[in-house]
């Protein structure tokens, strides 16, 4: 397993003005190689930031193809938002074929609440499918919540934290490997890792706040 430690941009997803509203592949390539320029370690396609429940799954295919054949010396955690578990899977299946670095899969994201259970039941096909590592979403405010006893139930690498509260990071950061923040470069309960939506604009920025705080 590839090292998950730095900043990771979540990168934006170009639209054409056009009768479709289709998404500029050569723009997003572009701004993901400016991206690499700039130093960030890797980036974060279709999360909340790329709007990736507004896109098709052929569309996230499509660039997800595109932008893997760049071979760019960044890595690539493509963010899973299908809302259905048909969807998901046959996403998940198809990253296989790629070297992705890890994914991060949202729950569903409309039918409140969920059940411990029936996110378990949601979560478990997704880790038998996928040789990837396996990072849960946790935003509350617009997707169904991941409760912590189903991180500690389930056999995955970590999860972002997007909950908006300082201190709910801490129990996630004991049941997985890392947790990262979506509000801040890191997590303050000790992650190396950090995904910022405002990098998708300021890498650099967000590469000088980065690193200070791990070398703590």
């Amino acid at each position: 397993m590839q090292e998950i430690e730095g900043v990771y941009v979540a990168n934006v997803t170009p639209i054409k003005d056009d009768a479709a509203l289709s998404v500029d592949v050569d723009s997003y390539l572009d701004h993901v190689s400016w991206l690499a320029e700039m130093g960030v370690r890797g980036v974060v396609p279709f999360g909340t930031n790329g709007e990736g429940t507004s896109l098709t799954l052929n569309e996230k295919l499509r660039v997800l193809e595109a932008l893997f054949a760049r071979d760019h010396p960044i890595q690539v955690i493509p963010a899973i938002m299908q809302g259905n578990l048909p969807e998901t899977l046959k996403m998940v299946e198809a990253l296989e074929e790629y070297p992705a670095t890890a994914v991060l899969v949202l729950p569903p994201y409309y039918f409140k609440p969920a059940s411990p259970e029936g996110l378990r039941r949601f979560f478990e096909p997704v880790l038998e499918r996928t040789g990837h590592p396996v990072i849960l979403y946790h935003i509350p405010k617009y997707a169904v919540p991941v409760p912590e006893e189903v991180v500690i139930d389930l056999p995955v690498w970590g999860v972002k934290d997007s909950g908006g509260r300082e201190a709910t990071p801490r129990p996630f950061w004991r049941a997985t490997e890392a947790c990262s923040s979506g509000r801040r470069p890191t997590s303050g309960s000790g992650s190396t890792e950090g995904r910022r939506a405002l990098s998708a604009r300021w890498p650099t920025l967000s590469r000088r706040r980065y690193w200070p705080c791990t070398r703590r």
